[in-house]
């Protein structure tokens, strides 16, 4: 089945604004990032509106750009209606699917790889850094496939979440929230699909 998320990389010149939003999600705020139809950062939930918006504002002020020009994003809170539907949706164990394409201009061509391998992830199914390295055609670069994880713009959409360590530990999950964010996460989605508890968590290698 092909992923509805798709990664775009954009020509040398930006036709859109960046714009960004806040969505209430029974979990918290989630805030967005975006140019046109395409999805450039994200925040995962938090309590209130303010620690998303600074969250993401912080980490758009700290992402290069393609003139070192600092954007100065406006608060639109229709961008990308169809993701917010999808973002609440999921926060409310109802649906796991999400259907946006992403900004990757930023990315190297081994970073884009990487990314697009932690995409076939399904929800339930967990990875290690050295499954998704040997997808890359990069088999000894473990490490690097961690960087590039921790560097992930959009988590939840792509799923970062979902790779563990070589033992099956959660390890290195640096989007807002830690590793109690990534367990969190796990959880969530085992349990609405009824597919077992965090513990039993199989570790695929396909």
């Amino acid at each position: 089945m092909n992923n509805p998320v798709k990664l775009v990389k954009c020509s040398l010149t930006w036709p859109e604004p960046l714009r960004y939003a806040l969505t209430p999600t029974p979990w918290g705020y989630v805030a967005l990032a975006g140019r046109g139809q395409l999805l450039c950062r994200l925040v995962l939930p938090q309590d209130n509106q303010a620690d998303a918006q600074h969250l993401l504002l912080t980490a758009l002020a700290q992402s290069p750009t393609k003139n070192n020009v600092p954007d100065a994003p406006q608060r639109d809170d229709t961008l990308l209606p169809e993701l917010q539907n999808d973002l609440q949706q999921y926060f409310a164990g109802e649906s796991a699917a999400f259907n946006v394409a992403v900004d990757v201009s930023w990315a190297s061509t081994f970073t884009q790889a990487v990314l697009a391998a932690c995409l076939t992830l399904t929800p339930g199914q967990t990875t290690t850094y050295a499954t998704l390295a040997r997808h890359a055609r990069r088999p000894n670069a473990a490490r690097a496939v961690g960087q590039v994880m921790r560097n992930n713009r959009v988590p939840l959409i792509i799923p970062c979440h979902r790779v563990l360590g070589a033992t099956g530990a959660l390890v290195g999950y640096s989007a807002s929230g830690g590793l109690d964010a990534k367990a969190r996460l796990l959880d969530h989605e085992q349990s609405f699909l009824n597919v077992g508890s965090r513990l039993q968590h199989q570790v695929s290698d396909k």
